[in-house]
Parts: structure tokens; sequence; C-alpha cells
């Protein structure tokens, strides 16, 4: 008997580290807008790539498969390479989101921090250290995609108006700036993104008002989930209410990533995937 379970194990452990990782999914999520929406608005939300090496002909293809959706707006939350050695390969995966798309990203901590294996298990142990995030902006200014840095962009299109607040990751105690989100112009769709939902710890009720839509990776949904049990590790200190999937909080939609690549080579019935948003007026929903 102990011979079958240990051949279970086994397999499990391989499918977890071999299979499971290139198991791409495309998820659909529905929101309906209040504000000035005129038709129905598609959003993709790319995350947590942590590209090692080639890029997999699988994310190749189901990226490709969204892109046949019609997106109207293209959002990345960070975590793209785990290596500046990998930039040639983002670099290659980027031309694949074409430019006549509008495209934003934040930064994440991988992006200022190289993290060692066993960084998840123990902080203080296995430390990180410090990169350069120039090679990274310059190659995102190539491929002309915005990077926002506490910052709020307006953008205008036939199907909306939207105000695109990105928010990028800190290791500070109190990471909410101190412009906030006043000068957003009524009517327009008030989307915030970031990275970690370590964020939403430091919101207070009001500071969810005025925002629409929240997007925010890092968590990877937990990356491994057991039965019964859930995520084991959730790479959040504080907000472990939404590591995967979709919530509202007060008058606020919130839209949490798995993620497309993982920090170390294991995923249990947590796979990979991109996530397409879309956003309706209420005619739309009732009709």
């Amino acid at each position: 008997m102990i011979y079958i379970f240990l051949l279970l194990f086994l397999l499990l452990l391989f499918y977890s580290r071999y299979i499971e990782p290139g198991l791409f999914i495309m998820r659909e999520r529905e929101m309906i807008s209040l504000k000035i929406i005129k038709r129905p608005v598609s959003i993709l939300h790319v995350s947590d790539l942590h590209l090692k090496g080639q890029v997999p002909t699988r994310l190749i293809r189901i990226i490709r498969k969204a892109l046949k959706k019609g997106p109207d707006l293209i959002l990345f939350t960070g975590d793209f390479t785990e290596c500046d050695q990998d930039l040639a390969h983002l670099d290659k995966l980027l031309r694949e989101f074409p430019d006549r798309i509008p495209r934003f990203a934040v930064l994440g901590n991988h992006e200022f921090h190289h993290y060692p294996v066993l960084h998840v298990f123990h902080h203080t142990l296995f430390q990180s250290k410090p990169r350069d995030i120039r090679p990274l902006l310059d190659l995102f200014k190539r491929h002309h995609i915005q990077v926002l840095r506490n910052q709020t962009r307006f953008l205008k299109t036939a199907k909306a108006s939207f105000a695109l607040t990105g928010m990028e990751y800190t290791d500070h105690v109190d990471p909410l700036p101190s412009f906030h989100w006043t000068g957003i112009r009524k009517g327009y769709f008030h989307l915030l993104f970031f990275h970690s939902p370590d964020l939403l710890h430091f919101f207070k009720k009001e500071d969810y008002d005025g925002i629409d839509l929240i997007l925010m990776g890092h968590t990877h949904g937990g990356q491994v989930r057991l039965p019964l049990i859930g995520p084991v590790v959730t790479r959040t200190r504080y907000t472990k209410w939404i590591v995967d999937g979709y919530a509202r909080r007060h008058s606020t939609f919130i839209s949490s990533h798995r993620g497309l690549g993982q920090s170390f080579q294991f995923r249990f019935f947590c796979r990979p995937e991109l996530v397409l948003l879309r956003i309706k007026p209420p005619e739309a929903h009732s009709a």
C-alpha cells in the first residue's frame, strides 16, 4: 500500500512541476457599470509572467486567442521577468500585443528585486538583491507601452472614457500616494491597477469612493491549492480574502489574477491564466 501512495505522490509531483504550469487558460469576467459606457468594453489583464528562458509556445497561443476577442485595452500588473537576461524573451513576447490597442503597465516587486528560489520560504535567510529597472523601462518605451508610476492617465475611446491610475509596488509602510484620486473627471470610468493586494490593507472606506474597478496580481492564486485547505502560499501579508477571482468591496469591483508564470516551478489546482474583463452598460446587460 505504501508503494501505491508513493507512486501517486510522485505522479502528482510530476504533474505539478511539468504539466500544470503549462496549462494556460483564459478566464472571462463581466461587470456592469453605471458610468458612461456607450458600448461593451473589453480589457485584457496580463500579470506575473515571470519569464525564465524561452517563451512557451502555449503561452503565445493563449495570448493570440485572447487578442482575437478584440480587447479595447491591455493592462499589465507587474513581475515580467526573473532576471535581466530574460528581457530579450520579454521583448519577443511584447511583440504579440499590437500597437493599435492602448497598453499600460505597472511595476511589481520582481522589477525591483532579484529573489533566490528559497526566498518564498524564508525572507531573512534568503534575501533579495536590488535590480536596475532602467533596461525594462527602455524596453517598454520601444514597444510604446506606457508605465504608470503613481500616475493617472485619461483615455477617451468611441466606447468609453477611462481614468487609468497605476500604482507602483513599494516596500513602504503606507504606500498610498498623497495625490490620491481627487482629480478624476466626472463621468470617467476609474480603473485602478497595481501589483500586490497588500496595498488594499491601507485603504479606508472612503478610499474606494470613485473607484469602479481594481486589477491586481502577485498572489498567483496561491499557486498550490489543496482540497478543503485552499492556497498554501498567498504572498500577501494582509489581504488574504482575495487571492484569486472576483469580489466587490463597497461599490468597487476587484479582480485578482492568478498569473501566467510562477516564481517557484509548481502549480496544483491553480492553472495559469489570462483574464478578459467585459464592462457593460446596464442596457446591454438587460438586453
